[in-house]
């Protein structure tokens, strides 16, 4: 059996090379596959259309998801709360249930996010966000909410036994709060809002998980402290801690915003993001997990909704410098997260309006249209990785599976300085590769001692003219509306090359290309057996 026991790694911009003698000795450690923890599905609500349920579908079979996370569980779309008044409530369970049989039919456990606000419940009326307008007031009366709680987490546990429901994740609420955004109360009404509701479900059994709303680290505004202070004085659980990382920052605004006017087609097309530096998400996660050593040390620390942007018309999503983003933070992230949940698996989202184009910039894997984006294929290439690191470096990996290797090599080209400060002026529909950095190839060489045998060779390429659907959509004219034809040659063309090549090995073997800007080459090698 293969193992590590020599690794000479020269890096240089323009050039990699490693020198790596495979003898019987243990590997460095293991991989930590952080990214296949869970997946962004957007509202309960939205996991009824039968569009994306089929995409879902899809994205299990090929990648292969632990959790589905989803918001907006007690949403009135969903008819959850029936009644008239607060003394005269009762519960709706039927489309809940079908949501979660169809997680669980998919090998898939549920991440629910609880919330929103049942209009029948809620403390103010107008207060609403989305395009599908959720109420996100607190609850006029909290012992009203508590009942819910008691009645939903209860009809779980009679429906699919307390073994199921003690793995799943139960999050209270979305974000913390910032400027009315997700929560039109106080930080300390939110505070004892989650100690409440998190003593309730403790309560109903101390076997399940709960964690509170996600770190939004809005202009800097860090509660994440505050609130685990609060937390351990007053002995509040918290199994698992969660974080949003985007990398795009929302400018300050000055005036009270009224959010059920904010989910507008327009909207996004107004503000000027700026962006955070290359490593921003790693900082982050860093920090946090720094903290929760001080407080929970044993909780698990997920960042829940992870992107590039939390827009849902930044074009740069459907580019090839989608994979990059995705390789590379997913590497790196792995030594400080226990889940990375990325936003989102679709364009199908319910939270802003759909744009007629395509490709519009939308933060799914998948496009409206379920054709696979660039960043689709990053995940398929994860998933593909061994369970043991060999080597480790900027731009690379070699992880080994038994007698195969893996080799994930990349260059990634970060957004310029210019897109980071928000010069919308160089980038458009069709012409959006302007606002990266300019980056050199990228040549590699891996010389490889003491590999002998038969070996199959999977070489996947993936960069812009091999793997990008947003490209081959360019280069078939950027038609505003497909048909069926046309979507099935996308799909198609969509697909990174793939070569292969049979070898017979006498010990030494070596690896080497040239990978341009936004450009992935991943390597199979696959001992072959014989008799």
């Amino acid at each position: 059996m293969l193992k590590y026991f020599y690794a000479m790694l020269v890096s240089q911009v323009k050039k990699i090379e490693s020198e790596i003698n495979l003898i019987e000795s243990e590997r460095i450690k293991n991989v930590r596959p952080v990214w296949q923890k869970l997946i962004n599905a957007g509202t309960a609500q939205s996991i009824l259309d039968s569009n994306l349920r089929h995409q879902i579908r899809e994205l299990q079979q090929e990648i292969n998801f632990e959790y589905l996370r989803f918001e907006g569980i007690f949403n009135d779309d969903l008819e959850v709360c029936k009644g008239d008044s607060l003394e005269n409530i009762h519960y709706n369970w039927k489309l809940v249930d079908n949501i979660i049989d169809f997680i669980l039919e998919n090998n898939l456990k549920p991440f629910i996010t609880l919330s929103f606000m049942p209009e029948l419940l809620a403390s103010q009326k107008d207060k609403t966000i989305f395009y599908y307008q959720a109420n996100f007031s607190p609850p006029q009366k909290i012992e009203a909410w508590l009942e819910l709680i008691n009645a939903f987490i209860i009809h779980l546990i009679n429906r699919y036994s307390i073994e199921e429901v003690k793995s799943w994740y139960f999050q209270v609420w979305t974000e913390f709060p910032h400027q009315g955004f997700h929560w039109a109360g106080t930080e300390l009404e939110y505070f004892e809002f989650y100690a409440r509701t998190a003593e309730k479900i403790k309560g109903i059994s101390k076997l399940l998980r709960v964690g509170p709303a996600s770190e939004t680290f809005f202009e800097e505004n860090f509660l994440s402290q505050k609130f685990l202070k609060y937390a351990e004085k007053n002995n509040i659980a918290v199994d698992f801690y969660n974080i949003n990382l985007y990398h795009n920052s929302v400018p300050v605004i000055e005036e009270e915003i009224d959010m059920s006017q904010f989910y507008k087609e327009s909207t996004l097309e107004d503000i000027k993001f700026k962006f955070k530096e290359k490593d921003y998400s790693i900082k982050m996660s860093k920090k946090i997990k720094k903290l929760l050593q001080d407080y929970y040390p044993e909780a698990e620390l997920i960042a829940t909704r992870w992107n590039v942007s939390w827009n849902a018309k930044e074009l740069v999503h459907d580019t090839a410098f989608m994979s990059d983003f995705i390789i590379d933070n997913a590497l790196k992230l792995q030594d400080y997260l226990d889940g990375l949940g990325y936003l989102n698996l679709s364009d199908l989202i319910s939270e802003w309006p759909i744009n007629e184009l395509p490709f519009f910039g939308g933060r799914g894997l998948m496009n409206t249209e379920g054709i696979k984006k660039s960043g689709y294929y990053a995940y398929i290439v994860l998933s593909e990785l061994g369970d043991k690191i060999i080597a480790q470096g900027d731009n690379y990996i070699i992880t080994a599976r038994g007698d195969d290797l893996q080799f994930l090599i990349y260059n990634y080209a970060y957004l310029s300085k210019s897109y980071q400060n928000a010069d919308y002026s160089i980038i458009d529909k069709y012409s959006r590769y302007q606002v990266f950095e300019n980056k050199s190839d990228l040549k590699f060489i891996f010389k490889l001692n003491g590999l002998k045998g038969k070996y199959k060779l999977s070489q996947y390429k993936l960069n812009r003219d091999s793997g990008s659907a947003f490209d081959q959509w360019l280069k078939m004219g950027a038609p505003s509306d497909l048909n069926n034809h046309e979507i099935k040659y996308l799909k198609y063309k969509s697909f990174p090359d793939l070569r292969i090549e049979y070898l017979d090995l006498e010990g030494k073997y070596k690896l080497q290309g040239e990978i341009k800007s936004h450009g992935i080459e991943f390597y199979l090698l696959r001992k072959q057996f014989q008799i």
